[in-house]
């Protein structure tokens, strides 16, 4: 009996320690993937999908909704048509390059259970979703921490909200951030109602606002955030470089 508990103890530690090594010595494992998963394939969702594929991430879309994800392949991302809840959308999700999951549907529930299906693939450091509209009531209807993914964006915005920016005249935007051009001035020029979402470093890597994570715009980064359309400028002003994704 000793030497079979030390057999399969040994082997689990084995295995355990070694198969990352052998994982990443075989390139069939990135030691830090920077893509998403974005639960949700509406119009503002495949624009932020858009922008980080075009920033070299690797993106995919998941929706239930056959239309939205029809108009995502048109645009030419990946994506899984399907229930992501279910247990063979996690075998048949192509995964690659993939270390988070952005939950942006319209559907608080199904935001939280994803989170929270996927935190034990990703971690829970690694889940985020949209503030729920019961985060604004009482406690009483409040979803529990432990219920669900990190808050996503500064102030916590709704899905509702977002999509009545967009509905307004707002759109998706990358902005290149340059000594000349900072984050200051950003908020100068798109006003301080610009939702500031992600910063892609100069290396590639994405970062993400969170209400519980204080991010420092710097030069040589790219900001993506969700503005109103900047007003002309004058004559001399140094402007950055801003693609809209969505119109």
């Amino acid at each position: 009996v000793p030497l079979t508990f030390f057999v399969i103890i040994g082997t689990v530690a084995i295995y355990g320690l070694t198969a990352p090594i052998l994982a990443r010595r075989l390139e069939v494992a990135q030691p830090n993937p920077q893509g998403v998963l974005i639960i949700g394939a509406h119009s503002w969702a495949r624009a932020i999908a858009e922008i980080l594929k075009r920033e070299g991430l690797s993106v995919r879309l998941a929706d239930a909704n056959y239309q939205n994800i029809s108009a995502a392949r048109m645009a030419g991302l990946p994506t899984y048509f399907g229930n992501v809840l279910t247990e063979h959308a996690l075998d048949e999700i192509e995964l690659h390059g993939i270390g988070r999951l952005l939950a942006l549907t319209g559907n608080d529930e199904v935001n939280s259970l994803a989170a929270l299906h996927y935190s034990e693939l990703f971690g829970r450091s690694e889940v985020y979703q949209l503030k729920t509209r019961h985060d604004e009531s009482s406690d009483r209807t409040a979803f529990s921490r432990n219920l669900r993914g990190r808050l996503l964006f500064v102030r916590q915005e709704t899905y509702a909200f977002l999509n009545q920016r967009i509905v307004d005249g707002a759109s998706i935007k990358t902005t290149r951030l340059t000594a000349e051009f900072d984050y200051n001035s950003f908020l100068e020029r798109y006003g301080r109602d610009a939702v500031p979402m992600f910063l892609i470093t100069a290396h590639g890597d994405l970062q993400i606002f969170t209400e519980d994570q204080s991010l420092h715009p710097e030069a040589g980064q790219t900001l993506v955030s969700l503005a109103n359309p900047a007003p002309a400028p004058a004559a001399g002003d140094a402007t950055a470089v801003s693609q809209d994704a969505l119109p």
